[in-house]
């Protein structure tokens, strides 16, 4: 049922987990890879060739060892992923930034959004459709009702204070969290876009449901996504038209 995503050595691939399941996950042609991203050095210091000048020198600039392995690791399973669509070697890959700084391809139609927290990274890819996507592993926060109150919508904090104590207080929170930042850069806004601007359900509403305040959702539809245990992960997508 499942596969490795990448052509590549086998001590690289060890650490490759796989694709979601096509009926879970491929949804509306939207591929999803995930995978973890706490390698040791002899895995990633090979790969470092595959990044851009400007990539390395960042990971080189990195104080801990572990961020720069894990640095490496990641972009070099996003290169080496976009390159199976465009037909290039992942080090002719080149990448710029919106106003807001959300990356994208040059010259290629090739949708993709990273995010990495913990342990583990994912990536979205698709054609011609905005998206974004979002992971973190659910943890407790010092002040976590302070944060909702702060960035969520009202009802969004009302709901989560009634959980507030509870077993199901940090699966709701990171659910929130994850639903709400996968819309963000599916966007591409950044810190312009108000996170309290929408509403999202979560936890325990089984239902995803991504709801406009002052911020248009018309267009958009949320996925949860259930990929490693103790996460929270969601993707949100243009309708595909």
């Amino acid at each position: 049922m499942y596969r490795l995503v990448l052509n590549l050595p086998q001590e690289f691939r060890q650490f490759v987990l796989f694709d979601l399941p096509s009926h879970e996950a491929m949804v509306d042609g939207i591929r999803i890879v995930w995978f973890q991203r706490d390698v040791p050095e002899p895995v990633c210091k090979p790969l470092a060739h595959l990044l851009s000048r400007q990539e390395r020198e960042r990971a080189d600039s990195m104080v801990f060892a572990a961020d720069r392995h894990s640095f490496i690791w990641v972009h070099a399973c996003k290169r080496a992923l976009l390159a199976e669509y465009v037909g290039m070697k992942p080090s002719q890959l080149e990448f710029m930034h919106n106003a807001q700084g959300k990356p994208f391809l040059v010259g290629s139609d090739l949708q993709f959004s990273l995010s990495h927290a913990g342990s583990y990274a994912v990536i979205a890819l698709v054609r011609g459709r905005r998206l974004g996507v979002d992971i973190e592993p659910i943890r407790r926060l010092e002040d976590a009702m302070g944060l909702a109150r702060r960035f969520f919508s009202e009802k969004e904090a009302e709901r989560l204070r009634d959980l507030e104590g509870t077993p199901d207080f940090g699966l709701a929170f990171f659910e929130c969290w994850t639903r709400k930042e996968a819309f963000i850069k599916a966007l591409g806004g950044g810190l312009s876009i108000p996170l309290n601007g929408f509403e999202v359900s979560f936890h325990p509403s089984p239902n995803p449901d991504l709801r406009g305040i002052s911020v248009a959702t018309d267009g958009w539809i949320l996925h949860d996504l259930k990929l490693v245990d103790g996460h929270a992960a969601a993707l949100v997508a243009e309708v595909f038209s």
